[in-house]
């Protein structure tokens, strides 16, 4: 059982410059939470759940919470400036039609996946922590999140920020003895995103039959889209972003009608 809830705004401009050209702007903001967005975020044992005995105390933004979006798409008709002959078969016709994306990053928890690493007094009782320890509360499960770090020193505003670093493991203070963290599910956003996309696609007709050809381009400007940043305290990739999302690829299509 748990509280899924979401809150959402939209506001839309459309314009018509003329007959062969027209805009549009789409912007969308809002919150989605929840206990938990899935089955599986990706951890070892499936289920990222902190406290089975308590999971409503993980509520926090929804896995594909994204604050802030933007978008534009656009139609162009090009103008046929050629009146007959292959000139025009080949040249007028097209038509072109684009889409900007630009959206805020995901949300994601800063965890440990870390075994439980004790230290012992003479006696064989447990005293404390080795540094790297995880499983905070011994609970057997390692998937525990620390305590909040001090205000300022996580930063993610930037794309910089996920390619140097948002942040050091020491940074994120260790719990006391047997205790989950208080660092909270879904604490920080990750890299936002901004894509260009276009389509080319030109009709025509030989006799009877009916042609048309599509190009395709995702990301036309081959923008380097960043993944969400290891946010495993144990790895030695924390707080770095390691790879890319939909980098620039084109496709091709034609359809035959008739």
């Amino acid at each position: 059982m748990g509280i899924a809830d979401g809150n959402f705004g939209s506001f839309m401009v459309t314009k018509r410059m003329s007959h062969s050209w027209q805009i549009r702007g789409i912007y969308t903001f809002g919150k989605s939470t929840d206990e938990m967005s899935s089955n599986d975020n990706g951890t070892a044992n499936g289920e990222a759940i902190f406290d089975a005995l308590d999971p409503m105390s993980q509520h926090g933004l929804s896995d594909f919470n994204v604050a802030k979006r933007f978008t534009i798409d656009a139609l162009v008709m090009m103008p046929d400036i050629f009146k007959s002959g292959w000139s025009k078969w080949l040249l007028g016709g097209w038509r072109m039609s684009d889409i900007v994306v630009l959206q805020g990053g995901l949300p994601f928890t800063v965890y440990t996946s870390a075994a439980f690493n004790p230290i012992f007094d003479g006696s064989g009782n447990v005293i404390g922590l080795n540094p790297g320890s995880g499983d905070f509360n011994a609970d057997g499960y390692n998937y525990d999140v620390p305590d909040k770090p001090a205000s300022g020193v996580v930063k993610t505003g930037e794309r910089s920020d996920f390619l140097n670093g948002f942040a050091k493991a020491s940074d994120f203070p260790t719990p006391a003895l047997g205790n989950q963290g208080n660092g909270g599910r879904n604490t920080f956003s990750g890299p936002g995103m901004a894509s260009v996309n276009a389509q080319f696609t030109k009709s025509f007709n030989v006799d009877r039959y009916g042609f048309e050809f599509r190009a395709d381009i995702f990301n036309l400007f081959n923008r380097v889209n960043l993944t969400a940043p290891d946010s495993d305290l144990s790895s030695g990739t924390f707080g770095h972003s390691t790879s890319q999302n939909i980098p620039r690829s084109v496709q091709f299509g034609l359809h035959f009608s008739f």
